[in-house]
């Protein structure tokens, strides 16, 4: 508190006086030089103190406020965005209503591209026309309810175009499609809510911005809904803020682009011409490297950098519904103004305090000097208690105020200080209490998300609303069909009782929505509400305010991402205080952030409840599979055994036929024989095929592994390929004979080489077919053909045919099972088990099979199994 002085006393002027007739020009003169001296360092120290502080806070207060416009400004557009949403909703009933429902009630008239104004439509678009006019009404009541808007319209892939406002249909410019425009193409393009930045408007010939978003029908798009935002309009409303006359805010993208700034205009851009924006970026200033960097990685901040030709702060922060970005310029010489007039006006006093003083020593004599030393304290005082005192709030005390000791001038600069003291701490004090209810709610939302089950989220909402940010009591509604339920309660910790009685009461007189209750009222209409009057309201439900009993209270709605969840009620009935609009602005904050976590908690047990159904549902659809393919493994080994024993009769009585009664039957039934043989032997190879499969896929297909030398058991499945081979084919084999052994089965070693040569002798009718192995020992992947070969000690065996050769598709089915390329083509039997046996077989073996082919020149089958000889160095990548 300042104090303030009794009585007048002698200004400065009247003290130099009398000084002077008591003390020595020169002396007087030395004094009062020392004295001026430290009156302005100390002005300069406080000066320089005071600007510091103000630049420090100014940039606290400038990023708040950014985050405060993004967060509003972001609001406001997804208030636009949702009505747009609103109205898809509605024209998709429209157009999807029975022809026999429709009535063109309203002819008023609407665009047609090609044609201009029209007011009765052309047969083939009557019923176009008289669908989009049926929701001509509900888009003026969405373009009345919100301000920002200036028009809204439906544009139909047809060119049909109603608006809001038929008397814009009379404005627009010939030649205008609305199919062309920029918003109807990014609506298209996206498939849901889209923003248009900054263009020509064809009505107004003002600047715009617009979101819009396609109607789909039956899985068609039928046409756009827009909704158009005068800049004007945002100008005025939105981006006013108290910045000094200087600052302003402006809207830009990601790339710098400024979409919406104070004064901006569309000048001689014509509607049909693209509008150029100003490029924030396009500077050499390197500040701007920085800023570019943190907006396209969507993080507030704020920066001192060269701006409109001056020394200038910008705070910037993101909106999430358009992915723009709002910005705040203020310059600095607003910031410190404060200080720099509070320095002129030390510098008038010291100005004024030299006069003084030059006209004193004009009539000064020798006795000033012993007056002048106690002037000089007189002075000198007060200004270090103003440089001690800037130097204490620079420190963060700004509670600090001085003791005016007169009415003179330096008691009006004390006076001055003080004033400016008090301003800046109530300033800060209200950033504090912002930052305090911001951080109070955060920390709530982070104890909520720890939360799994919705009950128990339901039921700490109340709790932590009335913990955390001060309110006495709580109500949480929740929205569930056409009913506002009560969930949960919070009525402090010894009113538990009264807390059940109110519940009791509101749940056995449920709230409907289309009730005249306040709770309805907040909902339908999605703002906050304050009731002072509970006792006299009509919209209020006396039975529940018997219970409760207080006087004042304030009701907030939940919003979600797409839908009201709710509302939610507090009052400060224990402190016995009315609610605020700043109360209600703090639970608006928190329902906000509720609804997203409510929402998230009825996802999550959505999710839980859908992960258990399909996880019992695969682990039976499991059970039956095992049980089915182990049926399939039993049946096929029982009937393979059951069919192979008649089979080897047949082909043994065939075979005794055809050797001992060769010279006494004839031709045609030597040539039955043999196709009775022949036959019997595909079916017995079949067979076999089909119960090594069934074995291997049942895991009981043993193998007997040993140090196996390769040309032998190659020698022999050639042997046997070339007694059955009829074709111009010749064989040949290309091995070294100091290969070393292999570790493998040597029985299906050979059952490998017979499958591969049978397969290329099956689709090779002439040339050769050349059988090669080689050792290779690896040391990292190596490309052999197509194939990359891992490090090891590796015998490589090949069949190398001359046959028809296969493409890219024909080798993507190589080796499933039952499947034959280019076999019912030439005319070929087989089962499609043997490659797909081959393979398996090599697996067995840890080796590795592979192919390389070419249309009309031939194929390469090539399979790699390890050596018997375990020394050979190898160095594993």
């Amino acid at each position: 508190m300042t104090s303030q002085p009794r009585n007048v006393r002698f200004g400065v002027q009247a003290r130099v006086l009398l000084l002077a007739l008591g003390v020595s020009l020169p002396a007087l003169i030395i004094v009062g030089w020392l004295s001026l001296n430290g009156i302005s360092q100390a002005r300069s120290a406080a000066v320089k103190q005071s600007e510091n502080t103000l630049l420090l806070q100014a940039e606290n207060m400038l990023m708040s406020r950014a985050i405060d416009k993004a967060e509003l400004y972001d609001q406001a557009l997804l208030s636009v965005q949702r009505q747009v949403q609103t109205m898809v909703n509605i024209t998709q009933q429209a157009f999807s209503r029975p022809l026999d429902r429709l009535a063109d009630t309203r002819p008023d008239p609407f665009w047609l591209a090609g044609s201009g104004p029209t007011l009765i439509p052309p047969d083939q678009l009557r019923l176009t026309v008289a669908r989009a006019r049926q929701i001509t009404g509900a888009l003026q009541s969405n373009v009345n309810l919100n301000p920002l808007i200036s028009l809204g319209y439906l544009a139909t892939k047809e060119g049909v175009m109603v608006l809001d406002d038929v008397r814009v249909v009379s404005v627009l410019p010939d030649g205008f499609d609305a199919r062309k425009r920029p918003w109807y193409q990014a609506a298209e393009a996206a498939n849901g809510p889209t923003w248009i930045g900054t263009y020509v408007d064809a009505a107004t010939k003002q600047l715009n911005i617009t979101v819009s978003a396609p109607v789909n029908v039956n899985e068609q798009m039928i046409g756009v809904i827009g909704m158009d935002l005068l800049l004007t309009t945002i100008q005025s409303d939105v981006l006013r803020i108290d910045a000094g006359t200087s600052g302003y805010a402006f809207v830009m993208d990601h790339d710098g682009n400024i979409l919406i700034r104070p004064e901006l205009e569309a000048g001689n851009t014509r509607w049909d011409e693209t509008f150029q924006k100003q490029n924030l970026f396009e500077s050499d200033d390197p500040n701007f490297a920085s800023l570019r960097e943190n907006i396209r990685n969507n993080l507030p901040g704020v920066t001192r950098l060269q701006l409109d030709g001056g020394d200038r702060y910008l705070a910037y922060s993101p909106m999430r519904t358009v992915g723009w970005v709002v910005a705040l310029v203020l310059p600095i010489d607003d910031v410190i103004s404060p200080a720099r007039d509070a320095s002129l006006a030390i510098e008038r006093e010291q100005q004024q305090l030299r006069r003084n003083f030059l006209a004193v020593l004009l009539i000064a004599s020798g006795l000033i000097i012993i007056l002048a030393t106690g002037l000089a304290r007189t002075i000198i005082r007060p200004l270090r208690e103003l440089e001690v005192g800037a130097q204490r709030i620079a420190s963060g005390q700004l509670d600090q105020q001085l003791v005016v000791h007169g009415n003179d001038e330096i008691g009006r600069l004390s006076l001055s200080f003080n004033q400016m003291s008090t301003a800046l701490r109530e300033k800060v004090d209200a950033l504090e209490v912002n930052a305090q209810q911001m951080a109070a709610i955060n920390e709530t939302s982070n104890e909520l998300k720890r939360l799994r089950s919705l009950n128990t989220v339901l039921d700490h909402i109340p709790q932590l609303l009335c913990q955390r940010l001060g309110f006495d009591r709580a109500v949480l509604y929740l929205l569930r069909d056409d009913l506002i339920e009560v969930v949960s309660a919070s009525f402090g910790p010894n009113n538990y009782e009264l807390e059940s009685d109110f519940m009791r009461s509101a749940l056995s007189d449920p709230i409907t929505i289309e009730s005249d209750t306040i709770e309805a009222s907040v909902i339908k209409s999605r703002q906050a509400v304050i009731v002072d009057n509970p006792w006299q309201h009509p919209q209020v439900i006396q039975s529940k305010q018997f219970i409760s009993g207080g006087d004042s209270y304030v009701q907030a709605p939940i919003l979600g991402r797409e839908k009201v969840l709710g509302l939610i009620s507090a009052d400060y009935y224990e402190q016995g205080r009315l609610v605020t609009i700043q109360d209600a602005a703090l639970l608006l904050n928190f329902a906000d952030m509720v609804g997203l976590t409510i929402e998230n908690a009825f996802s999550f047990q959505n999710l839980e409840d859908l992960v258990a159904q399909r996880t019992g549902e695969l682990r039976e659809a499991l059970d039956r599979a095992q049980a089915a393919d182990r049926l399939k493994s039993q049946f096929l080994a029982s009937i393979s055994h059951e069919l192979r024993t008649p089979l080897n009769a047949i082909i043994g009585f065939s075979t005794v036929l055809i050797d001992e009664l060769s010279p006494v039957i004839v031709e045609e039934q030597r040539e039955d024989l043999e196709t009775i043989n022949k036959n019997g032997r595909y079916l017995l190879d079949l067979i076999n095929d089909i119960l090594d499969m069934a074995r291997i896929e049942a895991g009981k297909f043993a193998l007997h592994r040993e140090a196996t030398a390769v040309l032998p058991v190659v020698q022999s499945a050639v042997d046997i390929m070339h007694g059955l081979n009829s074709k111009p084919v010749t064989m040949r084999i290309d091995i070294a004979p100091d290969l070393p052994p292999m570790d493998v089965d040597p029985t299906r070693l050979r059952q490998i080489v017979i499958n591969l040569i049978s397969n290329a002798v099956k689709f090779t009718d002439r040339g050769q077919i050349v059988v090669r192995a080689t050792r290779r020992i690896v040391h990292e992947a190596t490309p052999i053909g197509s194939h990359y070969l891992l490090p090891g000690d590796w015998i490589v065996i090949s069949v190398q045919d001359t046959g028809i050769g296969m493409d890219a598709e024909a080798l993507s089915k190589l080796f499933q099972e039952f499947q034959q390329v280019h076999a019912s083509a030439r005319g070929i039997l087989g089962s499609g088990l043997g490659l797909s046996i081959t393979r398996r077989l090599v697996d067995l073996h840890d080796g590795d099979l592979w192919v390389d082919s070419k249309v009309g020149v031939g194929s390469t089958f090539s399979f790699a199994i390890a050596t018997a000889n375990t020394q050979a160095p190898i160095e594993q990548q």
